[in-house]
């Protein structure tokens, strides 16, 4: 018996016990939910007040870049009315972004020496390409099939091995982007749609970088197959403005007229 009462008495002191421990994490844990109350409330601050600063960055941004783009399309008028027209894209572009952020990009490999052939990287923007041709500090870079022009110093050579895009195959030379004049028409009649596709982009690159304003695909009227897979590439091509079928003295419907955005 007195064994009994001894063990009872054991478990009831390790209860007592255990309930004291209980009651103070109970505290502890109603602490803690205030603690996180009170957070939540303060990033609900923190949050309306950084969404506030963000829309008044973002008006001062709307504001600004409409005004710049106001200055730009005027200087553009200008050079047009003069008779320049080529360059005006890349140029204005460059004027455009010449204030922009300039934000770190972290090197995937050890940097070597810019040269014709190699793997290049923009040191701002991050995207990877061979280059193609390299002209008074001026150069022409292939990034997934497409040549984006771009000053010398701004460029890093990139070990071999270096993710880059592949160069496709069958491509005419690069050269062909630098000619003065560039033709203001692209005949495609009897043409698969697949080659058909590949020599419409090469041409309006070529169109875009000449400042041409407005060019004109011929693709007759067949079967329309040609027709449709011509406009819907032209609805996604980031150097087409807008187009339209061509009017009797253009070809008709057998024709698209295309204003570029250079």
């Amino acid at each position: 018996l007195r064994r009994l009462l001894s063990e009872v008495e054991s478990h009831r002191q390790e209860l007592a016990t255990t309930r004291t421990q209980l009651k103070a994490e109970l505290e502890d844990a109603e602490k803690l939910r205030a603690r996180l109350a009170e957070r939540e409330t303060e990033l609900a601050e923190e949050k309306r007040r950084v969404a506030k600063a963000l829309k008044g960055q973002l008006d001062d941004f709307r504001r600004q870049t409409l005004e710049r783009l106001r200055s730009e399309v005027e200087t553009i008028r200008r050079e047009l009315e003069s008779g320049r027209r080529k360059g005006l894209a890349s140029k204005a572009t460059e004027r455009l972004f010449e204030t922009a952020p300039k934000l770190p990009v972290e090197s995937a490999g050890p940097t070597v020496a810019v040269k014709v052939g190699g793997t290049v990287r923009h040191r701002v923007l991050g995207w990877r390409g061979v280059l193609e041709k390299l002209e008074r500090g001026k150069a022409q870079v292939n990034v997934s099939g497409k040549l984006l022009l771009c000053k010398e110093k701004d460029l890093v050579g990139e070990a071999p091995g270096s993710q880059a895009p592949k160069k496709p195959r069958n491509r005419k030379p690069s050269s062909e982007l630098y000619t003065r004049e560039a033709p203001r028409e692209l005949m495609l009649v009897g043409q698969r749609v697949e080659p058909a596709l590949d020599r419409l982009d090469r041409f309006l690159d070529q169109a875009l970088l000449s400042s041409s304003p407005e060019v004109r695909i011929i693709h007759g009227h067949g079967s329309g197959r040609l027709r449709e897979a011509v406009r819907k590439h032209l609805r996604s091509h980031r150097a087409v403005g807008k187009h339209r079928p061509g009017d009797d003295s253009e070809g008709g419907d057998g024709a698209t007229m295309v204003e570029l955005r250079g």
